[in-house]
């Protein structure tokens, strides 16, 4: 059970834990540049973080790594959470939604486990299971080295590969995607963490209580603005 990268980031008013390492997203320029973490294939993971939205009506990514129709993407569109997953190698995608509370804070959670024949997809908000559904994919990833770099509120922009907009369906569709960044996220993030395995109901609600103090694996990053900065554990 290893935690892959832990993002307790500075610069902020107000979040759930009442301290100031909560990061603000204007919108517009600020963006959160990742290392590749899933450069290579991924069997299983989950990804949490705690979200305080400005807005809810326009098309907002949380992360996203590979770019448009990319290995993994967690985006907030229109009143709904929504994931999608890809394996490039496959040349398959799926995508699920959930409805999205307007609430002034709200824990998400998402897991995959390839693990399992299945390829079991599941989404959390505040640690409470709100979709469940099979992929039947056995991993994700598996990005080239043209495919763009993990990015924190918003996407890095273009890359080629296949799209598709079907509810956790197989569709594949060959074409190039935006040509320039998009999505930016306007809110407030704390506590995104990636690990590499798909934690379990009561993890889930162990870890929307608790804080995590220390990242096993870490990577180097760069924001592309200066107002505010990442501090890595």
């Amino acid at each position: 059970e290893l935690l892959q990268a832990e993002y307790p980031l500075y610069d902020a008013e107000d979040n759930p834990r009442f301290n100031s390492t909560t990061i603000s997203f204007d919108g517009d320029y600020h963006l959160i540049l990742e290392s590749d973490l899933l450069s290579r294939p991924c069997r299983s993971f989950t990804l949490m973080v705690f979200l305080k939205l400005v807005r809810l009506e326009e098309m907002q990514l949380v992360y996203e790594e590979g770019g448009h129709g990319g290995g993994l993407s967690l985006t907030l569109w229109d009143g709904s959470l929504r994931l999608a997953i890809a394996d490039h190698a496959a040349g398959v995608e799926k995508t699920y939604s959930a409805a999205y509370p307007e609430a002034e804070w709200n824990h998400v959670t998402v897991t995959f486990d390839g693990r399992m024949a299945e390829g079991p997809v599941a989404i959390y908000i505040n640690a409470v299971q709100v979709l469940s559904a099979n992929s039947t994919l056995t991993q994700i990833g598996d990005i080239s080295a043209s495919w763009k770099d993990a990015a924190i509120g918003g996407s890095a922009g273009t890359v080629t590969g296949t799209t598709s907009s079907s509810n956790g369906t197989t569709t594949t569709v060959a074409g190039t995607a935006f040509s320039r960044p998009y999505g930016r996220f306007m809110g407030w993030m704390d506590e995104l963490t990636i690990w590499d395995i798909a934690l379990s109901d009561s993890q889930i609600r162990d870890m929307r209580s608790i804080r995590v103090v220390n990242a096993l694996i870490t990577t180097n990053t760069k924001t592309d603005t200066t107002p505010t900065q990442k501090q890595q554990k």
